[in-house]
């Protein structure tokens, strides 16, 4: 993804904290990612796991990824 300037929203906001958006038993990974250009990157406020798998198993096997990145003359950003 650095080929293409992309970085990873997750890690932007929090580092090499573990989450994980999928689980199967034991087995746990981040399958799931939002990945921004460099050139917003510094824009991103929030992107948080939302742990609803477990709550919804009939929907996903997936936790949701919410992602915010305010726009430009938004009066609600302020």
């Amino acid at each position: 993804m650095l080929h293409f300037n992309l970085i990873d929203a997750h890690v932007i906001l929090h580092g090499a904290t573990v989450q994980y958006t999928w689980q199967q038993g034991r087995t746990k990974s981040r399958l799931d990612r939002v990945y921004v250009s460099s050139v917003l990157a510094d824009t991103v406020t929030e992107c948080e796991i939302v742990e609803a798998a477990a709550l919804l198993p009939q929907i996903s096997d997936h936790n949701p990824l919410g992602i915010k990145i305010p726009s430009k003359g938004n009066p609600s950003n302020n």
